[in-house]
């Protein structure tokens, strides 16, 4: 559950890899009871989620940066 802030909106997928909802401890609530009532779901927003963010493990994002500085070396 995410809401719209901190460049949120290009990581999730509302209702596919996570939810925006409100900050207030009712909507979060609710969304946790519906996952906690479909195991099914819950699988699969979780390995949506993951999938979601491999681009951004660290190995990566050196990799990226590595790549950017030899780039940009005079």
């Amino acid at each position: 559950m995410a809401e719209h802030v901190a460049g949120t909106e290009e990581l999730v997928v509302d209702g596919t890899n996570g939810w925006f909802t409100d900050p207030h401890s009712d909507a979060i609530a609710e969304r946790l009871r519906t996952l906690s009532a479909d195991p099914a779901r819950l699988a699969a927003m979780g390995a949506a989620a993951r999938r979601s963010t491999e681009a951004y493990d660290w190995e990566r994002i050196v990799d990226r940066y590595g790549a950017l500085y030899a780039e940009l070396a005079p």
